[in-house]
């Protein structure tokens, strides 16, 4: 992957990129070396082009746009998403509605993690 923008200054021109149910992880290729980690709440928004990936992430407290060359773009906010979604469905998995604590049943498992414990409630009720 090549780097388009960096606005700090943190990473080198090619990189690596990690991404695991921890968070996005950046790795100088040669030699193969250990450079940064964005958690998963870090990451405030991300997306991805036929030749772009970027990542709005949260580096020491500011926010920071970081975009790199990539075709694999889809792929990568795939996995993205797909840890979010496993950690939402965890987080939701047991609703509190009411003094009733509630299992959700299988076929809420696959939700969007955009429904808010609110929106989600109004979802059930």
């Amino acid at each position: 992957m090549k780097r388009i923008e960096d606005p700090i200054g943190l990473l080198p021109a090619k990189l690596i990129l990690g991404i695991n149910k921890r968070g996005v992880h950046f790795f100088r290729p040669v030699p193969k070396e250990y450079l940064h980690s964005a958690e998963l709440r870090d990451i405030m928004q991300f997306g991805s082009s036929s030749q772009a990936v970027f990542f709005k992430m949260r580096v020491a407290g500011v926010l920071h746009i970081f975009q790199f060359d990539t075709k694999q773009g889809e792929d990568i906010c795939m996995a993205l998403q797909t840890h979010i979604n496993d950690i939402m469905m965890k987080r939701y998995s047991k609703v509190w509605l009411g003094g009733i604590t509630l299992r959700l049943p299988a076929v809420l498992a696959s939700c969007k993690p955009s429904y808010g414990s609110t929106q989600l409630r109004n979802h059930l009720l």
